[in-house]
Formats: C-alpha cells, structure tokens, sequence
C-alpha cells in the first residue's frame, strides 16, 4: 500500500537511457517520472578565433553545421576579438589552435583575464601537445573529432 508516502510529489525528468531507483516506495508514489527522449542539440552561441584568414574555415563550418549559431568571429586581430567578446556575450569560445598558438593563447588569457568573460568555456582546437600544455589552465584542448562530438552531444 502505498498511502504511507509522506513526501511532496514531484517531477523529475530524466532522459529514456537513463535508470531510475523506483524499488524504494517513497520514490514510486511521489514522484512522477517523466521520460524525456534527446531530439535536439542545445544550441549554443558560440564566437570563432580562428588566425587562417580565410572567410570560410574548417573550424567555421564545423561550428555551423552542427546547429549552432556563430555569433561573432575574428581572423586577424586579437585585440578586436577581446573586443567583441565582451559584446557578444557568448556560450563558448572556440580556438583554431594549430595556427599562431602563441595569438591563440594570449587572446584567450586576455578574455580570461576580463571580469565580464572570465566563466566562458574556451576550447582550443587541434593544438600540438607542448602548445596544449601552455593553455590548460585557460581552457579544454580537442581535437577536430572531440570537437564535433561535443558539439553534436546534448549539452
């Protein structure tokens, strides 16, 4: 019988995968599982430092592609990515780190650096080991592979 709950009913939601412990009774009558199934990626707001110059990067398209929406880039100028970091407010930063690493690192310890930014994620991307070394107290080094995954996985 199950009238000895005492709890307050409520919702939790949790993914379809996921198991849930519904073998206590307090937790069979009082909560009510919703099972939610992952349709689609959390789009993220994401800004693009990326030092090949060209319009259209690999890096670029990875990024769009996978749902996301770029909301600022920059390909030559770290000072003007400082800068528009600060007023595009974005979810992630994203690093080409396998061109000018040493642009790379200082623009990402500048953002860092700035009250405004300092508690957005910065990913450095296709870096060399020693290079990766430099930044790991900035921000997550990946790879291209590790970055379409993260991108592609529910956040």
């Amino acid at each position: 019988m199950v009238s000895s709950c005492k709890e307050t009913p409520s919702i939790v939601y949790t993914p379809k995968f996921q198991k849930t412990n519904l073998e206590e009774p307090a937790a069979f009558c009082c909560r009510f599982f919703i099972f939610v199934e992952p349709t689609s990626v959390t789009k993220m707001k994401l800004f693009v430092i990326d030092w090949t110059k060209d319009s259209t990067t690999p890096l670029l398209d990875a990024c769009t592609t996978c749902g996301h929406e770029v909301v600022g880039r920059e390909l030559t100028d770290g000072a003007e990515a400082y800068r528009k970091t600060g007023t595009t407010k974005p979810d992630a930063i994203v690093v080409n780190y396998a061109v000018k690493p040493s642009h790379g690192r200082m623009t990402a310890q500048s953002i860092r650096g700035r009250k405004g930014t300092s508690q957005i994620p910065i990913y450095f991307i296709d870096g060399e080991e020693d290079e990766n070394e430099k930044v790991a107290n900035i921000g997550l080094c990946l790879s291209g592979e590790e970055l379409r995954d993260l991108l592609t996985t529910e956040l």
